[in-house]
């Protein structure tokens, strides 16, 4: 069988990589390749037809085909990272929920983790199913019609690099696996050098609330908490649980300095918020009980920040732009939202769509 021809040689991969895009902050040069996504990604074309044996983040051996041409993606982290090694045409199914990057609204839905939808799954027959941990009580269903599921952990920032390594092994695409996790390490070696030398005592305190409720919060040992990487000091950090709702009580108790409140900031409108729907949404978060006799409120230190720069792959942008907040003194001169915008354009290939951070 003829694997079908991904992209140019490799000589030419090399010239396309030039001119790359940049950020210069402190004296050193945050880098980005060219653009990588969908139909633009290039590849070396590893030989098809062999298999690898694969043990997954939850200690699951499956021998799956390789490199994988054709994978349903069960969620946001893995779906990110897909995309951003250059292999979104690769995805042909994907959960109900997962709509971004690019053209993922237009690729069939295999439904919600309680109800796959088995039927359309054997019809489509992926190469493998990727899936977070929602899909874990379902995955022998998928499996019983001939699909290998595998799970990762891509929504912790510590998860990532070895989430990156795994799906550009799998992908057969290990240099676009390296210019990835090493854009990431650039921007975490910028967090680190201009917040060097701040002691314990000049973090503020943080807390992060989301959920319905904006009370539910990350306690210790959730992975999920963006908070120290930005300069900041978690509030919960003592918390037993990695997940826990707090009473309005508890934050008014621990008197933050700070609030960052997760939203789905696209819902606000039906495409990208206008500053008029995000204001409405902030004053009416900081009028909220438990909330808004906080001193940090009167003095309008609320931040709105999108969940997709929360979690996964970008979690080092949601903690630039709150570094930027709470340490405006040491980030003069950089812009977070430049810094995403040039991410976008040299891993996904698109213009930044909107605002993620406000004000």
């Amino acid at each position: 069988m003829m694997r079908r021809k991904r992209g140019p040689s490799a000589g030419s991969a090399a010239r396309l990589r030039i001119p790359v895009l940049g950020i210069f902050a402190l004296g050193f040069l945050i880098v980005f390749p060219g653009p990588s996504s969908g139909a633009a990604a290039v590849h070396a074309a590893p030989e098809r037809g062999k298999t690898v044996l694969h043990v997954d983040d939850l200690g699951r051996e499956r021998r799956l085909p390789w490199p994988l041409e054709r994978v349903a993606v069960l969620g946001g982290g893995a779906a990110e990272i897909t995309c951003a090694l250059g292999c979104s045409d690769r995805i042909v199914a994907r959960s109900a929920w997962l709509t971004w990057p690019g053209r993922m609204a237009s690729v069939p839905s295999i439904g919600t983790p309680s109800f796959p939808n088995l039927e359309l799954l054997w019809q489509i027959k992926p190469d493998a199913v990727i899936a977070d941990t929602h899909f874990h009580e379902t995955a022998g269903q998928m499996e019983a019609v001939g699909v290998p599921v595998i799970f990762l952990n891509g929504y912790a920032f510590r998860d990532v690099p070895a989430a990156i390594a795994a799906l550009a092994r799998l992908y057969g695409c290990p240099e676009s696996g390296e210019r990835l996790t090493a854009c990431l390490k650039g921007l975490e070696a910028l967090l680190e050098t201009r917040l060097a030398g701040l002691s314990i005592h000049a973090r503020p305190g943080v807390f992060q609330g989301f959920g319905g409720d904006l009370l539910r919060t990350f306690g210790r040992n959730s992975g999920r908490c963006l908070v120290e990487a930005a300069g900041g000091r978690n509030v919960a950090e003592n918390l037993p649980l990695p997940f826990q709702r707090v009473s309005p009580e508890w934050v008014i108790a621990e008197a933050p300095d700070h609030l960052l409140i997760g939203a789905d900031l696209r819902g606000v409108d039906d495409r990208i918020p206008s500053a008029a729907s995000v204001n409405r949404l902030r004053k009416e978060v900081m009028s909220r009980p438990g909330i808004r006799g906080l001193a940090c409120v009167r003095q309008a230190r609320v931040y709105l920040i999108d969940h997709r720069i929360g979690y996964g792959l970008r979690t080092l942008i949601g903690a630039l732009h709150l570094a930027k907040a709470i340490h405006p003194e040491r980030f003069s001169g950089i812009d977070p939202q430049a810094v995403h915008a040039s991410l976008f354009k040299a891993f996904f290939g698109v213009d930044l769509d909107g605002g993620y951070f406000y004000p």
